[in-house]
């Protein structure tokens, strides 16, 4: 069995194998999304083949989407040559599952592999076209933290930085360059919004993928290679969004043995590859089952349904909450601590070390020392809220002092309430004031009217 367009149509075979094949055609949805491109990735390896080519994967297959991604790769060009190309953009995915198996599945949702060249005549005529299209919706990288780094660490630009600012959009070379230039395309074209979406396993990394952007479209102007009108549609996030995102899948290099068990299934030329710029890559890809991505929900052109795929959709301040967690608390520092130990008493992987019973105690301890604990709280009586209510309607002090009472507690739900009545109190002082500027209110009458009702309620024994 050959892992390409034709080899898949003998279904029967790939089902004795226990291999997944997709349900949609692929063959149509790499037609359709070349015609009209929704979605762009930069930065094609492991993870992104398996997880984000996964999301796109399940909305194909829910019917939810017709259209896949758009590969594009910007630092190693063997990757579209070795493991693209030959293998029709098929990717072989294979999650390794805590019980030793595994569940294997053809993605055919990445559609088109094209190199970030601007010295290449047909691949950079195609990135044009594919940002010039106003149907794109997002542009999404796991390029790595480097690839978006200018400066070094005097915090001067790097040569070949420099260099791309010198020379303009038309020979970009590093990736925050030819983003740009696509974006100063998209901006003469049709001038379309743009989610600009880095996935990449870093905090903030919007704000990076974004200071990156505007760094060299900054320079750019200075040296009049584009307008300050480009500066500015690149700055309003209403146009060009830089959505902060949080991600984390396990994802290893390919491994032998995952090789030799597709071998032994009948799939063919599985042998892994290393690039001539040291990726560790193979036409399949060995992932753990556990997944998450978060991303904020900030996309001024329109989104695929990302939240059906499996993916949160959420504010900013919830994707930086979760990320710190992430990274400070549930996952980093107890990978961090097996890590070290495990090596210390001789260990090659993680699974490995998770079988030792004292180095899964420690992971145990450490998760239970430092998990997150819900902010505790007592609630608050029905009968407080009742009254609030009560007067906050009939207004005056008393109902001012209970809704903030409320309105601050930790209690969720006293909270909610608080903001309710404090709304009535609002709503009811400008009724007020309104009626009395118009001359339809007696103030006097009202405050003794109000008095009487206060005095008849607190008057009552309980």
């Amino acid at each position: 069995m050959k892992l390409s367009i034709q080899g898949i149509k003998d279904k029967e075979a790939w089902e004795k194998a226990g291999i997944k094949l997709p349900s949609y055609d692929v063959e149509k949805v790499a037609t359709a999304t070349k015609e009209a491109p929704v979605w762009v990735h930069f930065g094609i390896g492991n993870i992104f083949r398996i997880f984000i080519g996964g999301i796109a994967d399940s909305l194909l297959e829910q019917g939810l989407s017709d259209k896949g991604i758009t590969c594009v790769e910007t630092f190693d060009y063997d990757v579209v040559d070795k493991i693209y190309k030959p293998f029709d953009n098929l990717v072989m995915a294979v999650t390794l599952k805590e019980d030793g198996s595994t569940d294997k599945k053809v993605l055919g949702s990445l559609t088109e592999a094209v190199k970030a060249q601007s010295s290449v005549e047909a691949e950079w005529s195609r990135l044009k076209k594919i940002f010039a299209s106003p149907q794109l919706q997002m542009v999404s990288f796991t390029i790595t933290e480097k690839g978006y780094a200018l400066r070094d660490a005097k915090g001067e630009y790097f040569p070949f930085i420099r260099s791309d600012i010198d020379n303009g959009p038309d020979k970009a070379s590093s990736a925050m360059a030819v983003v740009s230039a696509l974006l100063y395309e998209r901006f003469n074209t049709c001038k379309a919004p743009l989610a600009v979406v880095s996935m990449d396993n870093c905090s903030h990394n919007g704000e990076k993928l974004r200071n990156s952007i505007t760094d060299m479209v900054g320079e750019w102007q200075k040296k009049g290679f584009v307008s300050e009108d480009f500066v500015q549609y690149v700055n309003d996030e209403n146009t060009i969004s830089f959505p902060w995102s949080m991600i984390d899948k396990i994802t290893p290099r390919p491994a032998d043995t995952v090789a030799e068990s597709l071998k032994e299934a009948g799939v063919e030329d599985m042998d892994p590859v290393i690039t001539s710029k040291r990726t560790y890559i193979a036409p399949f890809v060995n992932a753990e089952g556990p997944q998450y991505l978060v991303i904020e929900d900030r996309f001024p052109n329109g989104r695929p349904q990302l939240e059906k795929a499996g993916v949160y959709m959420t504010d900013r301040d919830t994707v930086n909450k979760v990320e710190r967690m992430k990274v400070t608390t549930c996952l980093n520092p107890l990978h961090t601590a097996l890590a070290v130990y495990g090596c210390v008493l001789g260990y090659d992987l993680i699974a490995d070390e998770m079988k030792d019973k004292e180095l899964s105690e420690l992971v145990k301890k450490e998760i239970s020392k430092n998990s997150m604990k819900q902010e505790e709280y007592k609630p608050t009586s029905k009968i407080i809220i009742i009254l609030g209510y009560i007067f906050s309607l009939l207004g005056g002090l008393i109902g001012v002092i209970l809704a903030i009472y409320l309105a601050t507690r930790k209690d969720p739900v006293a909270k909610k309430h608080g903001y309710i009545q404090l709304t009535i109190l609002v709503l009811y002082g400008i009724l007020i004031l309104t009626l009395y500027l118009t001359g339809n209110l007696d103030l006097t009458a009202i405050d003794n009217a109000t008095q009487m009702l206060s005095n008849n309620l607190t008057s009552i024994k309980p």
